[in-house]
């Protein structure tokens, strides 16, 4: 059974070094790319992250508070999930399976938009998350 894997951008923002590379780099920073993946496969359409919140003002209030104006997230009006799904040709209700990774508002805001796909979760990220 063969499968693709595409992979687009849905955001970006800036981190000083010490956040990427634990406790070096202090006087760098780095441009991250926040992505989603589309694996589609006979009978599957799976989404990796649903993408950040349309309104980005509490996520920027947040990073911004801890980075300074360069961590906010930016994002283009093509890096919405639904235009991103719509490059291939495809709608939320196509989606059949979605898997979340890490448990953060960038990868979990557009969840309720798959109405129709089993969603998948790490136990252990769960667990953790919880606890």
């Amino acid at each position: 059974m063969a499968y693709s894997v595409d992979v687009r951008s849905v955001g970006t923002t800036e981190i000083p070094g010490p956040e990427l590379y634990w406790m070096a780099d202090w006087d760098a920073w780095y441009e991250l790319s926040f992505n989603i993946a589309v694996i589609r496969g006979e009978d599957v359409t799976a989404l990796v992250n649903t993408g950040a919140p349309d309104d980005l003002s509490a996520l920027n209030a947040r990073w911004t508070g801890i980075f300074g104006p360069r961590g906010e997230f930016r994002r283009q009006p093509h890096e919405t999930i639904t235009a991103r799904l719509a490059e291939f040709g495809l709608a939320p209700d196509d989606v059949t399976d979605v898997v979340v990774t890490p448990f953060q508002l960038y990868t979990t805001a557009g969840l309720p938009l798959f109405r129709n796909a089993r969603l998948h979760l790490s136990r252990r990220g769960w667990v953790h998350f919880h606890t």
